[in-house]
C-alpha cells in the first residue's frame, strides 16, 4: 500500500519479524528476486535463517578471488555454484 510509505524490503522484514514474534523460527525462507536485496539477506543471516532466493542477472558475484562479474556472464552448472555475492558474502 502506497499510503503506508514502506519499501518492499521493509514489508519483507516486517513479515519475517511478525512470524518471529509469533514464536515461529523458520529454518528456511524462499523468495523471488524482488526480495533478494543485500539488506534482506543480511537480515535473514542475522536471524540465522537460511534462504533460497532468486537473484537478478545483473547482480555482481565472484567465483575467483577479486574477479567480480554479472551473474548472467557465469556458467552455472545444474547442481549449483558456491560464489561470493558482492556486498553480502559467500552463497
Amino acid at each position: 500500500r502506497k499510503s503506508d510509505e514502506k519499501t518492499k524490503n521493509e514489508y519483507f522484514q516486517e513479515m519475517v519479524r511478525e512470524l518471529w514474534n509469533w514464536g515461529l523460527r523458520p529454518k528456511w525462507v524462499t523468495a523471488d528476486s524482488w526480495y533478494s536485496g543485500t539488506d534482506n539477506l543480511k537480515f535473514l543471516r542475522n536471524l540465522e535463517i537460511n534462504f533460497m532466493v532468486g537473484i537478478e542477472s545483473n547482480r555482481i558475484v565472484s567465483i575467483q578471488p577479486s574477479e567480480y562479474q554479472n551473474v548472467r556472464d557465469i556458467d552455472i552448472v545444474e547442481s549449483g555454484l558456491y560464489t561470493h555475492l558482492n556486498g553480502y558474502g559467500f552463497v
